[in-house]
């Protein structure tokens, strides 16, 4: 061999190692950045070994980016799974409170996470749990580079060296496929992805050498039914385009001769029953014994039943319209009918289940790439009219071009049958994957998935050299162009890095999670909220929710739907109980509850949910609000959350009075005074007199606050503060030391002191706690339990900690 074709053959090792090279790059740059901003606020770090999460109090650190929901459940589930001692997960607690939901996902990706995990245990000494977390980070890039380098290596070898260079460059540059795979995001995506391009990869490997075509059909079904194991809904409908590809591969073939007819019957049925029998042992071990019963979602026998069927039409429909005889054809067409009846089986049962939107109705449909600030559209014509960035819309849409280019080489006489019938076969699967992109955007990484394989087999094996230059040209741009979008932003010249806004609300959530986790005792952690967040409160603080946007948890969703729509308080209250909640949390950012409430009902002001916002006026004695500030990050306009506990009713005055002290720490002054003006009407309750000379103080009115105190000291001596409720004779005694009677506040401060538990410490602002202990420390007297002054410090904010 000459050097030149020696360095021709070689030409795809320095396109690869380029490729790996920017794919290392811009992952370990993005797995910087997660990392950076997961530690911002992370000094309070404690872990845990028995715990299930790795972290102390279940609490958990890594910034997910781009809120992404999935990857919260992955990483829980699996830790509960290594916690429990299991290989599979069924059902989990922290959705659909009290009662749990079930667990359809399966489970090869969580197997992945814990292989990862356990290898960082040998390595670090961490406990698997936190190693679960830090696999995170690199579970997907390494799939990617796994994808990149085996296929690139198979693609040379089988294909030749400029199939293997734009395999790698495809691979590592085509938006969004390459996108697929980042750091921090862990989910079974990208991994599903991987086999939809196996599957298509190896068929078209079996399409050029009919002789060896059964083995390596049967590797593609095998490929395939990986996929349908991890995804059905991206992997059935390439399955189907696969078959019907063959169907048109074999009408446009000549009539083949007997010897050939029964090596592609034979590499069709190779195909179909290797991936049946794979997608039957992938349920079986996802569900045996105990969940046997059929969800269409996901996995399940009649996919493969369905397959079986689509083996058998691949070659005998081409055989059907061959023969020219009549009765030949008839009887061969009611050789069919039985592989059709099996094919027709699944989407029937789809429709009569009415799952006919398991193809696109998922948490990640309307996303093109987890991306920071990337593409959130729900269709193309959507993205196309919105307006949306130019550049990862040419990205995105340049490789359809690639399709006719394929149809003529598809189409040409003069091109081998073998290379026509591969082009087929890969040309029909990317036209399904294009119809779905226009439908939903995050199906344009299926499509890529399935260009890839078509280039490989269209571009370098059927057009002469002038037509390798147009296929070439398109890979190029479309690869420059999907660089331009895949170069990571991480950190500005100047070390600064601008958070995007999920990056914000990420960093928001968690620091609520952990503040919801701190003040509510183990057993009371379960909060209603709007859906979208219940996955990162539940991953972050161990809490649990009710209402989320998982398809399992369609009981969950109903409820929350029930309470935020009510329009009478009983019935809300009733279902909030129902359901175990401890805290109803309503962050600024997410509006989702006040928007059911518009859509479903003709006056949404009128609803449960609507009327949360107007506190001042009253009317929940079950609900007390408590003061929370959003930690200071910029990124976001100001944000608030307004946080309710669910309590025992209390009477009016008592609950009106926690309302204007809520309102005063949150330095709502002007809210304060509306509520204040109802307490007017209880002048003999000590409690309320309490709250407005608080108010007093706080608008600096000595005249108002005077006439206050006194009508306390009044109702004191006629002994009104006997049965004053803990956190109100806090507030009594804040007050008394305020006005100068110090005595009285002694005496009301050794009485909470007495009387100090973990829920009357948890129930207290931290305003009243640091109080409480400042007066405490004054007057002698300190908790004398050490559970419950850890407990106490632990509740304040660590500047009030500096200063006590």
């Amino acid at each position: 061999m000459t050097p030149v074709n020696r360095l021709r053959t070689l030409f795809w090792i320095p396109i690869l190692a380029c490729s790996l090279a920017f794919v290392v790059w811009s992952d370990l740059a993005r797995q910087k950045r997660v990392e950076f901003i997961s530690n911002f606020s992370a000094k309070e770090v404690r872990t845990d070994a028995g715990a299930a999460s790795g972290y102390a109090d279940g609490k958990r650190w890594l910034i997910v980016p781009e809120h992404n929901n999935p990857t919260y459940q992955w990483i829980q589930e699996t830790q509960q799974m290594v916690a429990g001692g299991e290989w599979r997960v069924r059902s989990v607690d922290t959705e659909n409170a009290p009662y749990g939901r079930k667990v359809d996902s399966p489970s090869p990706y969580r197997w992945w996470l814990v292989f990862l995990a356990w290898a960082g245990h040998l390595v670090s000494g961490k406990t698997v749990a936190l190693c679960i977390e830090r696999a995170a980070l690199y579970a997907d890039p390494l799939l990617h580079l796994i994808f990149l380098c085996l296929g690139t290596v198979f693609v040379a070898r089988r294909f030749g060296a400029l199939a293997g260079a734009a395999y790698a460059v495809g691979t590592a540059a085509l938006f969004p496929i390459a996108a697929a795979f980042l750091p921090g995001v862990a989910n079974d995506f990208g991994m599903g992805q991987g086999m939809v391009l196996c599957s298509v990869l190896l068929l078209v490997e079996g399409s050029a050498d009919l002789s060896k075509a059964p083995a390596w059909y049967g590797l593609a079904g095998f490929a395939g039914g990986i996929g349908l194991w991890l995804n059905a809904s991206i992997q059935a409908p390439i399955i189907a385009g696969a078959a019907l590809g063959g169907v048109l591969a074999g009408i446009l073939e000549e009539p083949k001769d007997g010897a050939e007819s029964a090596v592609s019957r034979r590499a069709w049925k190779s195909w179909a029953l290797a991936g049946s029998v794979t997608s039957l042992a992938g349920y079986l071990a996802e569900y045996f014994p105990g969940h046997m019963d059929l969800q269409l979602r996901v996995n399940c026998p009649l996919y493969g039943v369905a397959w079986l069927g689509l083996g058998e039409l691949a070659w005998r429909i081409p055989a059907i319209v061959s023969w020219t005889h009549g009765r030949e054809r008839g009887r061969a067409a009611l050789g069919a009918a039985l592989p059709l009846a099996a094919v027709a089986s699944l989407p029937i049962a789809i429709l009569w289940a009415r799952q006919g939107s398991f193809l696109t109705d998922d948490l990640l449909s309307t996303k093109l790439t987890n991306l920071p600030g990337g593409l959130d559209e729900p269709s193309l014509l959507s993205w196309i009219r919105g307006g949306g960035p130019k550049g990862a819309l040419l990205a995105a849409l340049l490789p359809a071009l690639f399709l006719p280019l394929s149809l003529r080489v598809m189409l040409a006489r003069g091109n081998p049958a073998h290379l026509r019938r591969s082009v087929a076969i890969a040309l029909v699967p990317a036209l399904v994957a294009l119809t779905l992109a226009a439908i939903r955007i995050r199906w344009w990484n299926t499509f890529d998935a399935v260009i890839i394989p078509l280039v490989v087999v269209a571009a370098f094996q059927g057009p002469g050299a002038a037509g390798r230059w147009s296929w070439a040209a398109i890979l190029a741009v479309s690869c420059a162009l999907g660089l331009s979008q895949l170069v990571p932003s991480g950190f500005g010249g100047s070390g600064v890095v601008r958070l995007t806004r999920a990056e914000v609300e990420g960093l928001y959530e968690r620091d609520l999670a952990h503040w919801l986790s701190d003040h509510s005792a183990p057993g009371q952690r379960t909060v209603l909220c709007p859906p979208f967040r219940t996955s990162s409160l539940s991953f972050y603080g161990g809490l649990r929710g009710v209402g989320s946007q998982n398809w399992e948890n369609k009981e969950g969703m109903a409820a929350t739907s029930h309470i935020a729509t009510a329009m009478r308080r009983d019935e809300s209250e009733e279902v909030v109980r129902q359901r175990g909640v401890n805290f109803i949390v309503l962050p600024s950012w997410d509006t989702d509850l006040d928007e059911l409430a518009r859509l479903n009902l003709k006056y949404p002001e009128s609803s449960f949910v609507y009327a949360l916002h107007r506190l001042h006026g009253g009317g929940f004695p079950w609900l007390r609000p408590v003061p929370y500030e959003v930690p200071p990050v910029g990124g976001l306009d100001p944000q608030s959350v307004l946080i309710l506990q669910v309590t025992d009713p209390s009477d009016p005055a008592t609950a009106q009075s926690r309302i204007v002290e809520y309102l005063l720490e949150m330095r709502d002054v002007d809210e304060a005074v509306v509520a204040s003006a109802e307490l007017r009407n209880y002048p003999a309750n000590i409690g309320a007199q309490v709250a407005l000379a608080q108010l007093a103080k706080v608008r600096r009115d000595g005249a108002s606050f005077d006439r206050v105190f006194r009508l306390i000291l009044s109702e004191m001596s006629a002994g009104a503060d006997r049965r004053l409720a803990w956190d109100r004779r806090v507030s009594l005694a804040v007050v008394l030391a305020i006005g100068g009677r110090a005595d009285l506040s002694r005496a009301q401060v050794r009485r909470c002191i007495d009387e100090a538990s973990e829920e009357n410490l948890r129930s207290l602002t931290k305003e009243s706690l640091f109080h409480l202990l400042i007066l405490a420390k004054r007057s002698g007297v300190s908790l004398g339990d050490p559970g419950l002054q850890a407990l106490s410090l632990k509740l304040l904010p660590e500047s009030a900690r500096e200063r006590l």
